[in-house]
């Protein structure tokens, strides 16, 4: 499950990309300092496995929220607070979380390690070059 922030600072629309392993039947967010979760993003939708959808909400006031899903497996909650206000195009720390959750939940990587070994020699290569 990552949560991909596509917007520029002061809007809260996030992209939610599923990698659970099962359908997202329900998803609700929320202020991090509220207790109540509001309604179901989703509707009468679903969210396939490996599938992603962008959620377009305003909340200005709030800048971290909570993130809960409901899979048919149960319910999964970001532990930490995501907030769509910081760098929308922060990738690396959307693979270390992706990373952590799939070690964590032993959950097969969502980036496998041939890729991540490729993308490490490209960009020793650019060092090298930029060196030379």
């Amino acid at each position: 499950l990552l949560a991909s922030t596509q917007s520029f600072a002061g809007d809260a629309d996030f992209t939610l990309v599923n990698k659970t392993g099962y359908t997202i039947r329900e998803v609700y967010i929320s202020p991090a300092n509220k207790q109540s979760w509001g309604n179901d993003r989703m509707g009468n939708n679903t969210l396939d496995n490996n599938k992603s959808r962008l959620f377009k909400f305003s909340d200005r006031a709030n800048c971290e929220q909570d993130l809960k899903v409901i899979t048919r497996s149960g319910v999964l909650r970001r532990v930490r607070p995501f907030s769509a206000y910081r760098d929308p195009h922060d990738p690396y720390q959307l693979m270390v979380e992706s990373f952590a959750d799939s070690v964590l939940h032993d959950r097969p990587v969502a980036i496998p390690l041939a890729e991540s070994i490729a993308n490490m020699r490209v960009l020793d290569r650019i060092q090298q070059a930029a060196r030379a």
